[in-house]
């Protein structure tokens, strides 16, 4: 059967004290208490190892780097749905 997936983005952030993380780790707490299975797509300095099932780093703390990393995962992950769907 088919995972149930939560994608969770985090902002590109460098720094694991960026404002913008509690957002993500509330997300993850959230997804697997409905028991979904959690990706988290982030750059260096996150703190969501642990708290979610799969963590997509991109190890670089270019920001811009990380955000054309995070679309190329974005557009694979589409890829492999639609196949799976028979859509591709």
């Amino acid at each position: 059967p088919w995972p149930t997936l939560a994608p969770l983005s985090s902002p590109s952030s460098s720094s694991q004290s960026s404002p913008h993380m509690p957002a993500p780790r509330r997300l993850a707490r959230r997804a697997r208490e409905r028991g979904l299975r959690t990706v988290a797509l982030t750059g260096d300095g996150h703190d969501l190892t642990g708290r979610v099932d799969h963590v997509v780093a991109v190890d670089t703390d270019v920001v811009a780097l990380v955000q054309e990393m995070h679309a190329v995962v974005g557009h694979l992950l589409c890829e492999i749905v639609e196949e799976r769907l028979g859509l591709a």
